[in-house]
């Protein structure tokens, strides 16, 4: 990862360099407290290199039904723990977006948690790459 005067620049696993534009990222560390400064930018930086899952979407306007941008989400999983609705796991959602004629760019990144089968909506959601998460 690295500092640009627009934004920051982060590999990724699948998709070549990707800017998280400065006026963006600030907007999310307001709400997103694990992404704020230089650790937050290296765990992005750690998820978008080492996923346990990748999916890839589209997103669609309501009215005419019209592809109006393709998207990828990063998954990492920090953690997991038993619960009695089954695994819940803890980890990384970053939202990768292209709209047509433009380069695609980091939407958001933030941690949260979900049973497993709830973390992916399979309805929208087609899974591009997946590796099993291991315990630590």
């Amino acid at each position: 990862m690295h500092e640009i005067l627009e934004g920051y620049i982060f590999m990724t696993f699948q998709d070549g360099n990707i800017i998280f534009l400065k006026d963006s990222y600030n907007r999310h560390c307001d709400r997103h407290e694990a992404i704020r400064g230089l650790d937050g930018r290296e765990q992005i930086q750690y998820a978008l290199l080492h996923p346990h899952c990748i999916t890839k979407y589209f997103r669609k306007d309501i009215a005419s039904g019209k592809v109006i941008a393709q998207c990828k989400k990063y998954y990492h999983i920090i953690d997991e723990d038993t619960t009695s609705r089954g695994r819940e796991l803890v980890y990384w959602e970053i939202i990768l977006v292209k709209h047509p004629g433009n380069k695609k760019k980091i939407a958001t990144a933030y941690i949260t948690s979900a049973p497993e089968y709830a973390m992916i909506n399979d309805r929208i959601e087609e899974i591009k790459y997946k590796r099993r998460y291991e315990k630590k």
